[in-house]
């Protein structure tokens, strides 16, 4: 006997004398294990408590036992061995068999259908059900076409095979499954389908052969296109770094430091090589899974614009400087603005004596900005010493060596000018899709269906009926662009002098159809996304100590010395303050470090970044406000190590 046999108890006792009953063979000569033993409830009581599983010890020695037992103790009852059905029924008790929907049962090779009495002299055979499922697959090609996709499950024949039971006046019929998969797939169906849907370019034999064997459901690519490379752009190599380098400022006798020597500005003489023009790259064109060329996009020409003081000299793609001074470029999408930057350099203080400074150019204070003057540098601007009541601008880099008290500074702002036109454009190309739609459902209506009204009329009355705003905000973006036409390549000028004729004076000339009216709308929406400007001198701002003061800055802001008190600071980059920041307030497009927040009294200190920012403070006193997005935390006790943002779904992080 090759399986174990089990029975039920209200005791484990019970449980064993009704094995050794049942199978003729004492408790000594089997192996017993217990399966289960279920405390019984008040409404379980009638249920059998214990649940064990019996196997011969030693089939050889309890043969004889069996035999001489076989015929007292198994007489009325069926069960299942090796598959086969198996009874013994007596003059006093006939077994019972039960068929089961998962098997067919046969009685002298007639199917049974219902429970049925089992007689000597029958014979009973039992055969398993079995399933077939076929073999599921498909291919489909990618949205780029550029891979043929074959997904296959593999189908199989499910046989249900009968499970040894127990010997039983009523013989139960139960089953386990058991899939032997059949993958008919061939390769000639795979290649067959590949010619239905007209996919030809780089097929995977290997892949369509592992595909036909495989025995779980899977995934294969099939055949796979040549994607296309895109060239690269033009740019500038540029013959020196862009950016001031810091360097170790020059000890002087007795202990003192020259601020001078601590900033190397890269500057250039005339005729001196500032930069090669790169060409772009062409590039190469690809080729789908069904053969079809897929265009490649060429790289694009920088587009120089020279400014003051710059020669470019075609024959070398080279750019030269025609005077000496800083060179300064700015870059909009593929358009490179560059220039050279003149220095001025003021000796001794800014005050009543010497009148405000303003300068096209970079500017060097060797000295003091004093009460009620004003300093004001197109480029970069250098104080020695420090600022109080005053004025200082700069459209680059600023940099303070000593205090700031009761001053205003602001460093850069042409980033903003940018950034106005790129917004402005991109929601009036919004209004411009919504108008396209209105003069399609125009010119479906009966009125003007077969009418020759010009597309000027049919604008006119949609500005005047629902777009009333449309018309304003287009010669906002046109004297955005006017303003910043240094920086914008000739395309913009001639997108604004298309607007204006369109949309402002409605000009036969401006677009005659409603696809001119797309290609405008396209032309839009490209040149927006070029606007990305990245200026090589950013209009970061650094001081020692600040007080009472207000600093603007188009990047970032770094006070090096003590910290701030009672001041507001804005930020387009990052606002570091390595040691104090009490009263005031910051906003940081980035984000906000500062080593202590507010102060052991209590003053409010506001510290605000966007959404996707964060805060970081070694040391934040109580009253010390935090703001990211719309999710504000006050500290009401000392806390230190906190680092704030926002999580997934918007909720705000205190670490």
């Amino acid at each position: 006997m090759k399986h174990p046999f089990e029975f039920k108890g209200y005791s484990y006792e019970e449980a064993v004398k009704e094995a050794e009953e049942t199978l003729g063979i004492p408790r000594d000569q089997l192996d017993i294990q217990r399966i289960s033993d279920t405390r019984r409830g008040f409404l379980s009581w009638k249920q059998p408590a214990v649940h064990i599983r019996v196997q011969f010890k030693n089939e050889n020695d309890t043969s004889s036992h069996r035999k001489k037992s076989s015929s007292e103790r198994m007489e009325g009852k069926a069960w299942i061995e090796d598959g086969q059905i198996i009874f013994q029924p007596n003059d006093h008790q006939l077994p019972l068999c039960k068929p089961s929907d998962d098997v067919f049962v046969y009685r002298d090779g007639k199917l049974i259908e219902e429970q049925t009495v089992m007689k000597a002299g029958e014979t009973w055979t039992v055969e398993g059900n079995k399933e077939y499922r076929k073999t599921k697959w498909s291919v489909t090609a990618d949205s780029d076409k550029l891979q043929a996709i074959l997904k296959v499950r593999p189908g199989c024949t499910v046989i249900k095979e009968v499970i040894d039971t127990a010997p039983s006046e009523q013989l139960h019929l139960k089953v386990k499954e058991v899939e032997h998969i059949e993958n008919e797939l061939t390769v000639q169906d795979i290649e067959q389908e590949l010619r239905d849907q007209n996919i030809s370019y780089g097929i995977n034999q290997e892949a369509i052969e592992s595909a036909c064997k495989s025995d779980k459901e899977q995934r294969f690519v099939i055949a796979e296109g040549e994607p296309p490379t895109h060239g690269t752009d033009g740019t500038l190599m540029y013959q020196f770094e862009l950016q001031p380098q810091k360097v170790a400022p020059k000890l002087l006798d007795g202990g003192t430091v020259d601020f001078r020597e601590s900033t190397y500005i890269p500057t250039v003489q005339p005729k001196e090589t500032i930069a090669y023009i790169i060409p772009p790259e062409r590039g190469k064109d690809g080729t789908d899974i069904y053969g079809e060329s897929i265009k490649a996009n060429d790289g694009k020409p920088v587009s120089l614009q020279e400014g003051e003081g710059i020669q470019y000299i075609a024959t070398e793609n080279r750019i030269i400087a025609t005077k000496a001074g800083r060179p300064h470029a700015e870059n909009t999408g593929s358009t490179v603005h560059l220039s050279i930057v003149p220095k001025y350099e003021h000796n001794g203080h800014v005050n009543m004596e010497s009148g405000n400074v303003q300068f096209d150019g970079d500017i060097i204070i060797h000295g003091n900005v004093e009460d009620q003057m004003k300093v004001e540098a197109a480029g970069e601007l250098i104080v020695e010493g420090y600022a109080t009541n005053a004025v200082v601008k700069s459209g680059h880099r600023m940099f303070i060596n000593q205090n700031v008290i009761n001053t205003s500074i602001s460093a850069g702002n042409s980033n903003q000018v940018l950034a106005e036109i790129r917004d402005n454009i991109l929601e009036e190309a919004d209004q411009m899709s919504q108008i396209i739609q209105a003069l399609e459902q125009l010119k479906q209506s009966p009125s003007f269906k077969d009418d020759n009204t010009n597309i000027q009329s049919l604008l006119s009355l949609l500005f005047n009926k629902k777009f009333h705003r449309f018309v304003p905000n287009i010669k906002k973006i046109i004297i955005s662009i006017e303003k910043k036409k240094d920086v914008l390549n000739k395309e913009w000028q001639s997108l604004a002098a298309q607007l204006y004729r369109t949309f402002v004076i409605l000009h036969k000339d401006g677009v005659k159809s409603i696809d001119d009216l797309r290609m405008l709308h396209r032309r839009m929406v490209s040149l927006q996304e070029e606007i990305q400007t990245t200026s090589s001198s950013k209009a970061d701002v650094t001081f020692s100590y600040g007080m009472n003061s207000d600093i603007i800055s188009n990047s970032d802001v770094h006070v090096i010395g003590k910290g701030c008190t009672h001041t507001k600071i804005r930020a387009d980059g990052k606002v570091t303050i390595d040691r104090t920041f009490v009263g005031g307030s910051i906003y940081a497009r980035d984000r906000i470090e500062i080593g202590t927040a507010g102060s052991r009294a209590g003053t409010k200190t506001w510290l605000e970044v966007p959404e996707d920012g964060e805060i970081r403070i070694n040391q934040a006193m109580e009253d010390t406000i935090i703001k990211i997005g719309n999710r504000r935390f006050e500290c009401r006790v000392e806390t230190r190590n906190i680092y704030a943002r926002l999580d997934k779904s918007g909720e705000l992080l205190i670490k």
